[in-house]
């Protein structure tokens, strides 16, 4: 079959909320931005569904009208209390952040991606999966499973956990000790369920992890477990089977008598930013999943997939204005993220290391809450 070519200034790989951002980003740069995604929109997306205070302000900084409309959407559901429960039972309620809400990926992920498609110098192409990507000294080209052969003066890789840029340009490999992993299902008649709140479960047998109940705009909760995969691996555990178990436990039990599951268990991994990797390079940048910068301890990567792909649209923008992009060039985006996450996420990894349900939950409530003479009243009474 022939291959057919085309030339673009900025290619983005993934179209998630990190490409997405990327491409608004760029729709003032007058550059040439082609984005290419495998799946076709909406398609389901394993995650907790909870979107951060930081999205809207990240989003009010690339288009105003774009955060306006996405507080906006009838498929959001406002939060307002975080809530932690000890392995004891013990519970603690916080008002939370305004602007912070769930959404599903499905709806969340479309709604970015056909706000970011009206952009003029953008052309999208949906279920076109990456095969190959090339870089030399002239540029990139990215061969795709269509037979289409994409050429650019960049690639920027949004990808995700998975992401054949990181795989085909860098020399990162999946380290167990700084990855982990989740699993996902949504039900109904959850019997209990608190208005508006962000419930974090701790249960004994389960550490270090926590088991999340997040309620939906569509009267269902998006419950989920996630865990560390070398604690899986040392303990020959089935992640499946520990997210059934605490279902089961004594303070859950009953909440899910008459519950139902809508769909099915689904999994996916979770690649921590507890390590330092390399995420630009000669002609590329790696944005979200694809870059590692998921929160160590709180296991959450919206956040931080937004602001990693403005940040690499802006700086693709500077790259193209200096007409270099060089690797040297390429490192002022690494400087970034590391100047937001790389101190923080270290902090939360010597948290996570903890393993004991304790200090676990003493982890979390530190990272969520800050270090705070209220925090230490929580511990107090979590734990006592």
């Amino acid at each position: 079959m022939t291959k057919t070519s085309k030339t673009y200034d900025v290619l983005i790989v993934g179209g998630g909320p990190a490409g997405s951002c990327c491409a608004m980003a760029l729709q003032a740069s007058g550059l040439r931005v082609a984005l290419l995604e495998k799946t076709r929109f909406p398609r389901n997306k394993v995650c907790g569904d909870a979107i951060p205070l930081g999205v809207v302000r990240w989003l009010s900084r690339v288009d105003p009208d774009c955060a306006k409309a996405l507080q906006n959407l009838d498929t959001i559901a406002p939060i307002r209390t975080i809530r932690l429960v000890s392995p004891k039972g013990k519970a603690y309620d916080r008002r939370w952040y305004p602007d912070s809400f769930t959404c599903k990926r499905a709806d969340f992920d479309a709604f970015l991606l056909n706000w970011a498609a009206k952009a003029p110098n953008l052309d999208v192409f949906m279920e076109t999966a990456v095969n190959t990507v090339d870089v030399d000294a002239t540029g990139v080209a990215v061969e795709t499973d269509n037979n289409q052969v994409f050429r650019a003066k960049i690639v920027i890789g949004c990808d995700g956990s998975n992401s054949v840029i990181r795989k085909q340009l860098t020399d990162t490999r999946i380290d167990p000790a700084h990855y982990g992993v989740a699993v996902r299902a949504y039900y109904k008649h959850l019997s209990g369920l608190p208005p508006a709140t962000l419930e974090f479960h701790f249960i004994k047998g389960i550490v270090p992890g926590y088991l999340w109940i997040y309620p939906m705009h569509d009267n269902t909760a998006n419950v989920g477990l996630g865990m560390l995969s070398r604690a899986l691996i040392k303990n020959k555990s089935n992640i499946r089977d520990l997210f059934h178990m605490a279902l089961e436990s004594p303070g859950l039990r009953h909440r899910f008598a008459n519950a139902e599951m809508v769909g099915k268990l689904e999994g996916h991994s979770l690649p921590l930013g507890s390590r330092t990797i390399p995420v630009s390079g000669n002609r590329f940048m790696l944005c979200g999943d694809a870059a590692s910068l998921v929160d160590p301890l709180a296991g959450d990567g919206i956040g931080q997939a937004v602001f990693s792909g403005i940040q690499a649209g802006w700086h693709a923008q500077h790259c193209a204005e200096q007409n270099d992009f060089s690797a040297a060039m390429m490192h002022a985006y690494d400087e970034v993220l590391a100047a937001k996450y790389r101190r923080n996420f270290a902090k939360r990894y010597l948290l996570q290391r903890i393993v004991s349900a304790n200090l676990w939950l003493i982890g979390l409530s530190f990272t969520l809450f800050g270090f705070s003479a209220k925090s230490h009243l929580l511990v107090k009474r979590l734990i006592d």
